[in-house]
């Protein structure tokens, strides 16, 4: 099992330091705008559409990888949050990690000017311990 450190939400900015942001059209027609925000579930779940992530797992075993993967994240969302880490099995994180460090397909696009603290974050990963786990 490893330990990944969680990493709060993120300013999406350009790699000119200007904000990027989210244009919503409420129900009176009127336009809300904010600041993208990136978060590390978000960041996650994009590394899982990375070739990589599957390593030898192909077609439909692949699919139900990342399935199951992406379940398991959203199943910790708010606990890792909350103590600090992701816990995830050693196989997906490796693969994660591989997704992260070393692309085939890059990162999404606009915003990996944004995302060294999640790389960061995979980069560290390091092993679970019993009081991690139990936590």
């Amino acid at each position: 099992m490893k330990k990944i450190p969680y990493i709060n939400d993120v300013l999406a900015e350009t790699i000119h330091g200007d904000p990027i942001w989210n244009d919503e059209t409420l129900a009176d027609g009127t336009t809300k705008r904010s600041q993208k925000m990136l978060t590390h579930i978000w960041f996650m779940l994009d590394r899982l559409t990375e070739p990589k992530f599957c390593g030898t797992k192909a077609g439909g075993e692949g699919v139900l990888y990342m399935v199951e993967v992406r379940a398991e994240l959203k199943r910790q969302e708010a606990t890792a949050k909350k103590r600090g880490y992701w816990l995830i099995e050693n196989e997906p994180a490796a693969g994660l990690k591989d997704a992260t460090l070393t692309p085939t397909q890059g990162y999404a696009p606009g915003v990996r000017f944004c995302i060294a603290p999640f790389i960061i974050a995979m980069r560290d990963m390091k092993e679970a311990t019993e009081e991690d786990e139990a936590a």
